[in-house]
């Protein structure tokens, strides 16, 4: 068995050029292959981080402005929100839209984009606020004060993580 090892090596040797593009040939689909598997597995393999993701729809229009919006839905259902939660229709109904506010601390305020979501949100889709309360009903009426809900990612990249957070609109 040595043997054909030693004269794999002298035959490698003896073709440089060949040995070259055959290991550069090799590498470039090693590597073509692990990211169309990391992809894959990102998109199709790997479910919504919430209850039922099988059960979900989005109702709006995809965001397609400027640079890549990253797939984003941009919904115009908030101000019918009451009635197509109260008819019936749906099992559970939550409301969102994106928006761009001015949020910082201190006096550096920076343009953020933020997600106006309804007290039910995080409820219809299953996932537990960590830390802290989610929204309530009385959350959503109307003159009701802001409530933020900051990922630990932002709190810490932009906030320092221990910096209170205020918001101008």
């Amino acid at each position: 068995m040595m043997n054909d090892v030693f004269l794999a090596i002298r035959r490698l040797r003896k073709h440089p050029a060949a040995t070259l593009a055959g290991v550069a040939t090799l590498a470039l689909a090693i590597g073509a292959a692990a990211a169309i598997w990391s992809l894959l597995s990102a998109v199709l393999l790997w479910p919504l981080p919430v209850a039922a993701p099988d059960r979900l729809v989005v109702v709006g229009e995809r965001i397609e402005s400027g640079r890549d919006a990253g797939g984003l839905f941009n919904s115009h259902i908030y101000p019918l929100y009451p009635q197509v939660r109260h008819s019936g229709i749906f099992e559970a109904v939550a409301a969102g839209g994106l928006q761009s506010l001015l949020a910082g601390a201190g006096e550096r305020p920076i343009q953020t984009p933020v997600y106006f979501a309804s007290h039910d949100y995080f409820a219809v889709l299953g996932v537990r606020v960590p830390l802290g309360r989610s929204f309530t009903p009385d959350d959503d009426r109307r003159g009701a004060p802001l409530v933020v809900l900051l990922s630990d990612r932002y709190w810490r990249r932009t906030l320092g993580g221990t910096v209170p957070c205020s918001v101008v609109s």
